[in-house]
């Protein structure tokens, strides 16, 4: 086992993860990702384990990205943990201008609060400017800005 990891490395393994937990990802975007993942760590014999499966068997993948994690030191995640994680990196693309405001408050609150109702009270804020924004088109460019704050208050607080 390694001593260390390179923490992007984990960060999106874990991301990875998260979106196959909540059957945002199939199986062949796990495989492209760890085939992706091995030019970080060529090294990694659970990742090169991952990146040779047969993307078919989305049991069989799913355990293997599992030994990955395992591998990192990450604790298999829960649904409302996988949620939060994929809703703090869509605030941060809000915020890098890699998504549109909408969109990425869109996907918090279809993709993550409706999919884990657990999370809905966290993620309340974007479920409510996102269904705001599609109602209400004159004020769509406070709504935008209104999300940007709302995703970097997120953010901050994870």
């Amino acid at each position: 086992m390694k001593a260390a990891f390179d923490p992007p490395l984990a960060a999106s393994a874990l991301r990875t993860r998260a979106m196959r937990l909540l059957d945002l990802a199939d199986p062949h975007q796990v495989i492209e990702w760890a085939n992706a993942a091995l030019i970080e760590d060529p090294t990694n014999d659970s990742l090169v384990a991952l990146a040779i499966l047969d993307a078919e068997d989305g049991q069989e993948v799913d355990s293997a990205l599992d030994a990955v994690l395992a591998e990192m030191g990450i604790a298999p995640l829960y649904p409302n943990e996988a949620a939060m994680i994929l809703a703090k990196k869509t605030a941060e693309d809000i915020i890098a201008n890699k998504v549109t405001p909408h969109d990425g408050a869109w996907f918090i609150w279809v993709k993550l609060a409706r999919r884990v109702p657990e999370v809905e009270e966290a993620l309340r804020v974007f479920i409510g400017l996102a269904s705001e924004w599609e109602e209400d088109p004159i004020h769509r460019e406070q709504y935008d800005s209104d999300i940007v704050r709302a995703s970097r208050s997120l953010v901050r607080t994870m």
